[in-house]
């Protein structure tokens, strides 16, 4: 789902601003959720949606908190969080049951795997069903966005001169955490997590900048994430088939070396893709946006 072009003036506060881009990505996610609560509309695309849209609004409220009353904040982002984990539940079954329907294994274990899945869509009609009753969730939204205003400091910063410290930091964060050659998966995902933290703050402060400055750097960090995601999906797959195994479930040990195979594969791909060089190169277009 592609959300309308946010536009800001160049002298919109900081708390004008928050507020245009925080109702946008609400808006999103309230409209995701309603999509996925339709049993016609229950597709995996639209699950993986639903938590794209998630994650940008609790970015949203974490970046821009300064503007925010904390507990309507901090109860609209466990809310947020809540439909993340029960979306994550079904995400994670999409992706095994997609990567083992690819060279199928025995057809015992995927009707299993549906099984689960379907149970665990029904989690997030029930979630849905609750946080609309009465219109809740979207009132919350509301609720928070018109607070904003009133926690206005009428000397804070313009937005678009606010915006380059906040994003040279989390840039600053992101290659602190660049793993070392050789390194584990905790590292990856570490590494995954600061570069998902980067992308999406660079995502929302995008209209911030002239059009197309942000375009080549947030368009490398989404290629770096879908191969870390691609590893973090495997490692989930690998963790899920050992923990069917311990049950006694139907999975034999080629699958599971087959999956730890890919793994290695796509760990390598990364050690190949990800440089020094290629590190230096994107710290480089990340200094030439900002000092635009």
């Amino acid at each position: 789902m592609q959300a309308d072009p946010i536009k800001l003036n160049a002298h919109d506060s900081v708390a004008t601003a928050t507020k245009k881009l925080l109702s946008s990505m609400l808006e999103q996610t309230i409209e995701c959720l309603r999509s996925t609560s339709k049993p016609e509309s229950d597709a995996v695309k639209k699950i993986h949606q639903l938590r794209i849209s998630v994650r940008r609004s609790l970015a949203g409220l974490k970046l821009f908190r300064q503007s925010l009353p904390r507990k309507l904040a901090k109860r609209l982002a466990n809310r947020l969080r809540q439909i993340l984990r029960v979306s994550g539940a079904v995400r994670e079954l999409d992706v095994l049951i997609s990567q083992l329907a690819a060279e199928p294994p025995d057809g015992l274990l995927l009707k299993k795997l549906r099984r689960k899945r379907e149970r665990a869509r029904k989690t997030i009609f029930t979630l849905q069903k609750r946080l609309g009753r009465k219109h809740r969730f979207q009132k919350h939204c509301r609720k928070l966005l018109s607070a904003i205003e009133r926690n206005t400091n009428p000397n804070e910063d313009y937005f678009s001169s606010w915006v380059k410290p906040i994003l040279w930091n989390q840039a600053v964060e992101f290659f602190d955490r660049q793993p070392t050659k050789g390194c584990c998966l905790r590292e990856l995902h570490r590494f995954r997590i600061a570069g998902k933290k980067l992308r999406y703050s660079i995502e929302l402060l995008t209209p911030a900048f002239p059009v197309g400055t942000l375009e080549a750097v947030s368009m490398e960090l989404t290629e770096l994430q879908k191969l870390l995601g691609e590893i973090n999906d495997r490692v989930d797959s690998i963790s899920r088939l050992r923990r069917m195994t311990a049950k006694g479930l139907a999975v034999t040990a080629q699958l599971l070396s087959d999956e730890i195979e890919s793994l290695e594969l796509l760990e390598q791909r990364f050690s190949d893709w990800w440089t020094p060089a290629t590190a230096d190169n994107l710290r480089q277009r990340i200094e030439a946006c900002l000092k635009a």
